[in-house]
């Protein structure tokens, strides 16, 4: 079973020290919505177990997340959001109102930095309120890519943890269009682009494990 993560956008309202996508307010890349369409129609949804919806910061362009979301059946979905519209009544209108409307899991990151920007009182209401829809984080891994490879405390020796976990398999298209294999505490390895095709893609997500020199166990 595979986590199928999709990042149309890069852009986000904050600009975190650790941020391993390096997304900021002006990192406008996004990703081609065409080739995705053309990439999501090629998918056999009985091998996927959710879709991810983040990047960048969904709530900073709700018209654009809408368009992906809207290329899938009905699937479970989630979110990661920074949390930030907490701040603003009517950002946080807009945003319970999307993530209702689109039946999204929302995770909400809750590093030091993310905590800086957020109304911790109006998250918790919002979370008791919920129905189990949303998930406050707790802090984060922090790896060694983007902003993150020169964050204090960041992941910089391999945990071996994409052979370890027999869990699923998690993958994210990225706003360049490739995708990337994130089981890993490492640098995400890129497995395929959405230029390629959907069948066997758990085999070349295995070869691009085993080609980080690691020996699956």
């Amino acid at each position: 079973m595979i986590d199928f993560s999709i990042m149309p956008s890069l852009e986000c309202d904050l600009r975190c020290s650790f941020c391993m996508y390096d997304a900021s307010p002006e990192n406008k890349t996004e990703l081609d919505y065409e080739k995705t369409r053309e990439f999501v129609a090629k998918w056999d949804f009985s091998a996927i177990n959710n879709v991810g919806f983040y990047g960048g910061e969904p709530s900073i362009n709700f018209v654009l997340y809408q368009k992906f979301i809207d290329l899938l059946p009905k699937v479970p979905k989630f979110v990661i959001t920074n949390g930030a519209w907490s701040t603003s009544v009517d950002r946080t209108e807009a945003f319970i109102e999307f993530i209702y409307d689109n039946d999204l899991y929302t995770i909400i990151s809750g590093t030091k930095e993310h905590k800086m920007y957020q109304n911790e009182g109006v998250l918790r209401a919002i979370k008791e309120n919920a129905y189990n829809m949303i998930r406050l984080k707790d802090g984060d891994v922090i790896h060694k890519m983007g902003r993150g490879k020169d964050y204090p405390g960041a992941m910089d020796k391999c945990s071996g943890f994409c052979c370890l976990d027999d869990r699923i398999t998690r993958l994210a298209i990225m706003p360049d269009g490739n995708i990337v294999f994130q089981n890993c505490h490492g640098n995400y390895p890129i497995v395929q682009t959405i230029e390629d095709p959907f069948e066997g893609i758990l085999e070349r997500t295995m070869n691009a494990v085993k080609n980080c020199g690691l020996k699956l166990l």
